[in-house]
């Protein structure tokens, strides 16, 4: 979901625009109507500042909660506001169908919320045009101010600290690209990376690289994710195996632009990706790294959000701010058409720095902020929130009083004045037709009025929502009963994270005419309300819930505190083995499931045996000792166990093993018992016959049977026995043995091997010749 070409386009033509309003008028206008974007030669400085500091003071009252919060959690980000100076209604009618039809979508699997007019308006493939809505939603900073969406707002500048090829793998984990670390496709065969670097390697090489300082390698590998999934096997844009362009690689789907039809993104994308000789994955990277860097982030767009929603204009010179912001277009230079893509992206890089135990890195967070922003976030496009058909509390009917007992018409009209004389008049305005049968307030349909007019006609608003007027002179105010107070089913809660509770609101007095009411939250970060009362615990703190009547503006509140759940116990295993160099990765129990920090201290009695590092264990020589795994979170829960740190997987005594693993010269008859009895470990053995079956311990070993070393599931080290004269691995010199080693010399040892050819050298005298055939055969007759 890119929009790329025309944006580079736009950058190299506009980027020396100084003073040509003229030129650019000429030269510029039918351009500029394609993207409806907004150009900007010389914006005042006010348009774009940074905040000097990380305090949360430089932010706007209903940003400051959400900073303060993250602050708490994490002490060493920085949070730095940046002043678009960008209306925000004027924002999200720019990134809306209103001024491009194409510059926001979603997928169409997304609910009809947020869909343009609740329907799929394909634009692109699977994509639809995004409503409004959901425009907002995605645009408001304030929604994404928690541990996961803040990521989209990091500084995309080369960091050493996170560009390790650790961190890197976590991005790349579960996708085909994990699974092949050092290989990828060309024309359906399997090529090894340039010069044996690892995909790793190359993301951290490439995002170094590129531009003058370098770019995050974290969101390299993210945006690759993002754009192609990594998925080297089976997705055209990166798997070097297209009919169209084969051994060509478009890692960034760059000029992956879709025909008139809305198809053919990936063709034209590796079409492009041709023309530019991208017929290597370092190439591709390399090329899309630049791309990023001299496209995007050198002009302001360093940060995920900000390619998306181009609003950013920093200054040309931070120590001469009169010299103005360097953009030359806003709004319409985005690298991506998918409103999700900064959250997506987002996620995936909290993930690997979470597995790499990087969150608590230096990161700075350039947060945007708009002028004329509404005071409460912008609410998400599934809330349930929805205009009632009562807006107001000036009710009124309507009453013929010339005459009584008859039935009274009236006629709702479009505009404020009428259009003929009779409804059947051709050009009419009458948009409803009221018919009342019945005398007396209460039997007349109600209304509510929205405005008082000059004219001789009132504005009002019909139960299904329409505006329509009528005349003053049938308009008669209805005297409803009042509302005098209302109280919540609560005034206190206590909840825990991601808890939830219902209030309900008791209205005054019950037979109220006007029961409508609106929630809201003192912080919504900490708690949020929706329309119903349904209040969900957010992060921890304290929040006012609070129910106001439309109708005389009635308060009820209710004191929510949401406070952590602390661990109850912490378990692991009663001991585990270790290999000395090697690192043992813990995942021990903590119950309660819903544990708010579930994160431990490791501590280690003999620190000459093993010690800890990056939260794992690492062994140092020799020994066992005790460890010790301690929570927290407060509770002070703990366990222990025993690591047994070894120089070896294991070692054997009794056994013949050469240097390729093989156990030789073991007797016939010998059991697995007795395998296993001669191997020293730590770890779990298994030993497996060449039929593949597990062997139980009083089961016979043969030719081939494999003696495995396990750590869980994962094979750590492997013997193979031999047992000479048992060719066929049945533990047994049977005339089965005899007549593969017959074949075998006649068919120009062909029939077997390496294992059973071992097996069938009886002689032992490294050849497989008529003298072992002539032995088997004897030892056979004489048994």
């Amino acid at each position: 979901m890119v929009n790329k070409n025309i944006k580079i386009k736009i950058r190299k033509m506009l980027k020396n625009v100084v003073v040509m309003t003229i030129i650019l008028s000429i030269s510029m206008s039918n351009f500029i109507n394609i993207v409806n974007a907004v150009i900007y030669t010389n914006l005042p400085v006010s348009q774009t500042r940074y905040a000097a500091t990380d305090n949360s003071s430089v932010f706007p009252d209903s940003y400051k909660q959400y900073i303060k919060n993250l602050k708490a959690s994490h002490p060493n980000w920085t949070f730095k506001a940046v002043y678009t100076g960008l209306d925000w209604t004027e924002s999200v009618r720019q990134e809306s169908y209103e001024v491009k039809t194409g510059i926001s979508l979603v997928p169409d699997s997304y609910s009809s919320n947020w869909k343009k007019d609740w329907v799929n308006n394909y634009v692109d493939g699977t994509f639809v045009i995004a409503s409004k809505k959901a425009v907002a939603y995605t645009l408001d900073p304030r929604n994404y101010l928690n541990d996961t969406g803040i990521f989209q707002f990091e500084a995309l500048d080369f960091n050493n600290e996170t560009s390790t090829t650790s961190t890197i793998d976590k991005v790349l984990l579960g996708t085909t690209m994990s699974s092949y670390p050092t290989q990828y496709k060309r024309s359906g065969t399997w090529v090894t990376l340039e010069n044996g670097l690892t995909w790793a390697q190359i993301i951290i090489n490439s995002a170094k690289n590129a531009g003058g300082s370098g770019i995050s390698s974290v969101f390299l590998a993210s945006r690759m994710k993002q754009e192609t999934s990594l998925e080297i096997v089976n997705n055209e844009s990166i798997n070097g195996s297209s009919i169209t362009c084969p051994g060509v690689y478009n890692f960034f789907n760059i000029g992956s632009v879709p025909n008139s039809d809305g198809q053919g993104s990936v063709t034209n994308g590796l079409a492009y990706a041709s023309s530019k000789g991208w017929t290597t994955p370092a190439a591709s990277i390399n090329a899309g790294a630049t791309v990023l860097w001299s496209s995007y982030i050198k002009w302001g767009q360093n940060t995920i959000y900000f390619q998306k929603f181009d609003v950013n204009n920093p200054p040309k010179d931070v120590n001469n701010l009169s010299l103005g912001g360097i953009a030359t277009l806003l709004y319409g230079s985005q690298y991506m058409t998918n409103i999700l893509a900064p959250t997506t992206e987002s996620k995936i890089t909290y993930n690997a720095y979470s597995k790499a135990s990087m969150l608590e890195s230096n990161f700075v967070f350039y947060v945007p902020v708009y002028d004329n922003m509404p005071s409460s976030v912008s609410p998400h496009p599934d809330s349930d929130i929805t205009e009632s058909s009562i807006t107001g509390t000036d009710i009124i009917y309507l009453d013929d009083t010339t005459d009584t007992g008859v039935n009274d018409v009236f006629y709702i009209r479009s505009s404020p004045e009428k259009i003929g004389i009779n409804p059947s008049e051709a050009g009419n305005n009458i948009i409803s037709t009221i018919i009342e049968r019945q005398e007396g307030a209460e039997n007349r349909t109600k209304f509510t009025r929205t405005e008082i007019g000059t004219n001789g006609w009132d504005k009002i608003r019909l139960n299904d929502g329409t505006a329509g007027y009528v005349s003053q002179t049938y308009v008669k105010d209805y005297n409803y009963t009042h509302v005098t107070g209302v109280t919540l089913s609560t005034s206190t809660a206590a909840l825990k994270l991601n808890e939830t509770i219902t209030l309900t609101a008791n209205i005054s007095p019950t037979n109220a005419y006007i029961k409508n009411l609106t929630w809201n939250s003192s912080n919504s970060s900490i708690a949020s309300v929706d329309s119903n009362g349904k209040v969900i615990a957010l992060t921890l703190g304290t929040a006012n819930i609070t129910a106001t009547t439309l109708d005389g503006s009635k308060v009820a509140t209710c004191a929510v505190a949401v406070d952590k759940t602390l661990a109850s116990s912490i378990s692991s295993n009663s001991e585990y083995p270790l290999v000395i160099g090697n690192y043992l990765q813990l995942a021990p129990t903590i119950l309660p499931s819903t544990t708010t920090d579930a994160s431990y201290n490791i501590s280690v009695a003999d620190t000459s045996i093993a010690t800890v590092e990056n939260g794992k264990v690492k062994g140092l020589k020799a020994g066992n000792t005790i460890v010790t795994l301690t929570t927290k979170d407060g509770s002070n829960k703990s366990c222990t166990f025993t690591l047994k740190v070894t120089e070896t997987v294991s070692t054997t005594s009794n056994l013949i093993v050469d240097n390729m693993g093989i156990i030789t010269k073991v007797a016939l008859g010998t059991t697995a018992s007795a395998i296993k009895g001669n191997i020293t470990t730590n770890y779990t053995e298994k030993l497996i016959n060449s039929s593949g079956t597990v062997l139980a311990d009083t089961d016979k070993v043969g030719t081939g049977t494999k003696v495995q070393i396990l750590n869980g599931t994962t094979v750590l080290q492997e013997y193979t026995i031999v047992i000479y004269g048992d060719i066929n691995g049945d533990a047994k010199v049977t005339s089965s043995d005899y007549v593969l080693i017959k074949n075998y010399i006649m068919n120009n040892k062909t029939t077997l091997n390496n294992i059973q050819a071992m097996g069938a050298d009886f002689n032992i005298d490294g050849k497989v010749t008529s003298s072992d055939y002539v032995l088997i055969k004897n030892y056979i007759m004489q048994n």
